[in-house]
């Protein structure tokens, strides 16, 4: 059972999170100031930190920055301050992602379950490929496939991606992926250029920024991939065979399913590229479809013949028998 620390001065809160606590199925520990929590981080070796940034001996921040001097234990940050730029000072400063206050206990849950995932290796970014359903990529080589399908990306959008993928689910501020993409002497004039290259990969994931599978947007603070690391793809340009229509849609013709929703985002993509005259991207792109169509065909012309067979209705006898 993994143990969460609480560093946190109000009582009454201290008391909720350690009820929520009990109930996701944790043990918890509890220090009201920083310098107490630093002796029981060092002495308990807890595997996750609830930190609140406003303590009496020191601030949140100082918490974290000793605290990443000698340990990447897990750090989710709490604040009812609303002044702006607080959890992008503590994300930066090494937090693994940042809640306000007053929180739900299903928020509370769903980002201790992702510190977790990252601090026990779940999500295994070390290993040169990574798998996050149809999208596989291989540092090694510089290698995207989308479905099967390699995509070209620039020098930019390779580092880009190469950040976002290196820690899913974390909450990675613009100031960090700047550094990262570029270096640490780019400063906020370098954030819109930040967004535009973030647009432009989303168009070659086929990601929908309205309705995102791989990059979310997080308001004011940066993005977070939240696409969940997957098993280990086909080699790459292996096909897969298209799955079967269910039995009882095999009759409309129309059916559809996660594979034609693909080739829609794809045909998306495709208009977006020839709109803005990137033809390398839209040459790209239709390849991309026609590999969906190819995998796709099977699947429809087997529910178009269905949808032909005529229906006799009722029992079959044999040669000459009269129906019942």
């Amino acid at each position: 059972m993994a143990t969460v620390l609480v560093i946190e001065d109000e009582q009454e809160t201290t008391d909720v999170l350690h009820a929520f606590l009990q109930r996701f199925g944790y043990d918890s520990l509890g220090a009201r100031t920083g310098g107490a929590g630093l002796d029981l981080v060092a002495s308990e070796d807890p595997d996750l930190v609830v930190l609140d940034l406003g303590l009496p001996d020191m601030t949140g921040l100082e918490v974290i920055r000793r605290l990443r001097d000698w340990t990447e234990v897990p750090v989710l940050v709490l604040s009812g301050t609303s002044r702006r730029g607080v959890g992008v000072d503590a994300l930066d400063a090494g937090a693994d992602d940042f809640l306000h206050k007053p929180f739900d206990a299903g928020d509370l849950a769903a980002r201790l379950r992702a510190v977790s995932r990252r601090s026990t290796g779940h999500d295994d970014a070390a290993s040169p490929r990574r798998h996050f359903g149809e999208v596989t990529l291989d540092t090694a080589l510089h290698q995207l496939l989308v479905g099967g399908v390699e995509v070209r990306l620039t020098s930019i959008e390779w580092r880009l991606l190469e950040a976002l993928t290196r820690q899913p689910g974390r909450l990675l501020t613009h100031r960090w992926l700047v550094s990262q993409v570029w270096d640490a002497n780019h400063g906020a004039e370098t954030q819109a250029t930040l967004r535009q290259h973030v647009r432009t990969l989303r168009g070659k994931l086929d990601d929908d920024a309205a309705r995102p599978t791989y990059v979310r947007t997080e308001s004011g603070i940066g993005y977070r991939w939240v696409a969940a690391a997957s098993p280990a793809a086909s080699p790459a340009g292996a096909s897969e065979a298209p799955a079967p229509a269910p039995p009882e849609e095999a009759a409309a013709v129309g059916w559809r399913g996660d594979g034609w929703d693909r080739l829609d985002a794809a045909l998306a993509g495709l208009g977006a590229h020839l709109r803005t005259g990137d033809h390398d991207a839209a040459t790209e792109r239709l390849t991309r479809v026609r590999a969906l169509v190819d995998q796709l065909s099977p699947a429809r012309e087997a529910a178009r013949e269905t949808a032909q067979q005529p229906d006799h209705g009722g029992p079959r006898g044999g040669h000459g028998a009269a129906p019942a």
